[in-house]
């Protein structure tokens, strides 16, 4: 992905449902910090190219990350979701 320049609104917004979105994926899961990294590098992926096609609305950011890697929400489908790219 090339390099972005985002105003200060929207990382706000960004780090705000990346954050929900990982919440809701690991679902209070203990989790080693390699599978955590992975759920939050693949979430901010997905809510990076969401945004740069001009999504800003933080529900249907929330709904197009945990459609893509959350069906269900189990963590071995979001690492081979994150695995596969």
């Amino acid at each position: 992905m090339p390099f972005r320049h985002y105003p200060p609104e929207d990382v706000s917004l960004m780090s705000r449902v990346l954050d929900d979105c990982v919440a809701t994926v690991v679902g209070g899961q203990d989790l080693d910090a390699v599978t955590l990294d992975g759920i939050n590098m693949r979430c901010a992926q997905l809510i990076l190219g969401a945004v740069a096609q001009g999504e800003r609305d933080p529900e249907a950011l929330k709904r197009i990350v945990l459609k893509k890697i959350a069906q269900p929400h189990r963590v071995d489908t979001v690492m081979l979701a994150f695995m596969s790219g």
